[in-house]
Protein backbone atom coordinates (compact mmCIF):
# COMPACT_ATOMS: atom_id res chain seq x y z
CA UNK A 1 0.00 0.00 0.00
CA UNK A 2 1.05 3.75 -0.61
CA UNK A 3 0.74 5.58 2.53
CA UNK A 4 -1.19 8.73 2.27
CA UNK A 5 -4.17 10.56 3.21
CA UNK A 6 -6.06 8.27 0.78
CA UNK A 7 -4.94 4.68 2.57
CA UNK A 8 -6.14 6.48 5.83
CA UNK A 9 -9.36 7.45 4.63
CA UNK A 10 -9.90 3.71 3.11
CA UNK A 11 -9.53 2.18 6.69
CA UNK A 12 -11.70 4.55 8.37
CA UNK A 13 -14.38 3.72 5.52
CA UNK A 14 -13.95 0.29 6.40
CA UNK A 15 -13.89 0.50 9.53
CA UNK A 16 -16.87 2.76 9.61
CA UNK A 17 -18.74 5.72 8.04
CA UNK A 18 -18.29 8.97 10.29
CA UNK A 19 -21.13 11.36 9.85
CA UNK A 20 -19.33 14.44 10.83
CA UNK A 21 -21.45 17.10 12.71
CA UNK A 22 -21.79 18.75 15.68
CA UNK A 23 -24.60 17.36 18.92
CA UNK A 24 -25.35 19.27 21.52
CA UNK A 25 -24.50 18.27 25.40
CA UNK A 26 -27.65 15.45 26.04
CA UNK A 27 -25.98 12.45 27.62
CA UNK A 28 -25.48 9.70 25.63
CA UNK A 29 -26.29 6.06 26.76
CA UNK A 30 -24.07 3.01 27.04
CA UNK A 31 -25.13 -0.56 26.70
CA UNK A 32 -23.80 -2.05 29.94
CA UNK A 33 -20.35 -2.31 29.70
CA UNK A 34 -18.46 -4.26 32.36
CA UNK A 35 -14.26 -4.25 32.29
CA UNK A 36 -11.59 -4.15 34.77
CA UNK A 37 -11.90 -0.68 35.17
CA UNK A 38 -15.46 -0.46 36.64
CA UNK A 39 -18.90 -0.52 34.88
CA UNK A 40 -19.83 1.91 32.24
CA UNK A 41 -23.57 3.54 31.51
CA UNK A 42 -23.22 7.10 30.62
CA UNK A 43 -21.12 9.38 28.89
CA UNK A 44 -21.40 13.46 28.93
CA UNK A 45 -19.81 15.56 25.98
CA UNK A 46 -19.50 19.34 25.82
CA UNK A 47 -19.77 18.98 22.21
CA UNK A 48 -18.80 16.25 19.20
CA UNK A 49 -19.76 13.86 16.80
CA UNK A 50 -21.03 10.46 16.13
CA UNK A 51 -20.71 7.87 13.73
CA UNK A 52 -22.81 5.79 11.86
CA UNK A 53 -22.00 1.97 11.89
CA UNK A 54 -21.72 0.03 8.18
CA UNK A 55 -21.46 -4.08 9.79
CA UNK A 56 -21.72 -4.91 5.72
CA UNK A 57 -18.32 -3.38 5.51
CA UNK A 58 -16.74 -4.79 8.39
CA UNK A 59 -19.12 -7.18 10.81
CA UNK A 60 -16.30 -6.28 13.89
CA UNK A 61 -17.94 -2.54 14.50
CA UNK A 62 -19.73 -2.28 17.40
CA UNK A 63 -21.32 0.54 19.19
CA UNK A 64 -21.43 0.51 22.76
CA UNK A 65 -22.83 4.58 23.16
CA UNK A 66 -24.98 5.67 21.86
CA UNK A 67 -26.64 9.70 21.52
CA UNK A 68 -30.23 10.01 23.42
CA UNK A 69 -32.74 8.32 20.79
CA UNK A 70 -30.50 6.35 18.60
CA UNK A 71 -29.38 2.52 18.64
CA UNK A 72 -27.87 -0.10 16.14
CA UNK A 73 -26.27 1.48 13.23
CA UNK A 74 -26.52 5.17 13.29
CA UNK A 75 -25.58 7.66 16.25
CA UNK A 76 -22.85 5.95 17.89
CA UNK A 77 -20.69 8.06 19.95
CA UNK A 78 -18.14 5.44 21.43
CA UNK A 79 -17.46 2.23 19.34
CA UNK A 80 -15.02 -0.19 18.52
CA UNK A 81 -14.31 -2.52 16.00
CA UNK A 82 -10.97 -4.56 14.50
CA UNK A 83 -9.48 -4.44 11.26
CA UNK A 84 -7.19 -7.05 10.34
CA UNK A 85 -5.12 -7.68 13.17
CA UNK A 86 -5.68 -4.10 14.75
CA UNK A 87 -7.99 -2.75 16.80
CA UNK A 88 -9.97 0.48 17.18
CA UNK A 89 -11.66 2.38 19.64
CA UNK A 90 -13.79 5.79 18.36
CA UNK A 91 -15.34 8.35 20.55
CA UNK A 92 -17.04 11.19 19.07
CA UNK A 93 -15.42 13.80 21.31
CA UNK A 94 -11.96 14.94 23.83
CA UNK A 95 -13.96 16.24 26.42
CA UNK A 96 -14.82 13.11 28.15
CA UNK A 97 -11.62 11.93 28.48
CA UNK A 98 -10.16 15.31 29.20
CA UNK A 99 -9.13 16.21 32.98
CA UNK A 100 -9.58 19.72 32.60
CA UNK A 101 -5.48 19.79 33.09
CA UNK A 102 -4.68 21.14 29.28
CA UNK A 103 -2.87 24.20 28.44
CA UNK A 104 -4.07 27.35 29.92
CA UNK A 105 -6.46 29.60 27.55
CA UNK A 106 -8.26 26.80 26.21
CA UNK A 107 -11.55 25.99 27.46
CA UNK A 108 -11.18 22.56 28.89
CA UNK A 109 -14.05 20.37 29.89
CA UNK A 110 -13.39 18.08 33.11
CA UNK A 111 -15.11 14.90 31.70
CA UNK A 112 -12.92 12.44 33.37
CA UNK A 113 -13.95 13.40 36.37
CA UNK A 114 -17.87 14.09 35.54
CA UNK A 115 -20.04 13.05 38.35
CA UNK A 116 -22.76 12.60 35.91
CA UNK A 117 -21.01 10.34 33.51
CA UNK A 118 -18.82 6.77 33.69
CA UNK A 119 -15.94 8.59 31.26
CA UNK A 120 -13.39 7.32 33.09
CA UNK A 121 -14.17 4.04 33.38
CA UNK A 122 -15.03 3.99 29.33
CA UNK A 123 -11.50 5.14 29.03
CA UNK A 124 -9.67 3.27 31.23
CA UNK A 125 -11.76 -0.39 30.10
CA UNK A 126 -11.07 1.23 25.68
CA UNK A 127 -7.37 1.25 26.56
CA UNK A 128 -7.20 -1.91 28.29
CA UNK A 129 -8.90 -3.38 25.54
CA UNK A 130 -6.60 -2.18 23.18
CA UNK A 131 -3.82 -3.10 24.61
CA UNK A 132 -4.62 -6.76 24.73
Amino acid sequence: MVKGSADRRDLRCRVLLCVERTVPQPPFYARRSDGSFGTVTKSLIADGTTATLKPADNSAVKGLVYRSGYSGNTGAFFLTSTYGSGKVAFWGDSSPFDDGTGQSGNTLYDGWNDTGATNAALALNATDWLSE
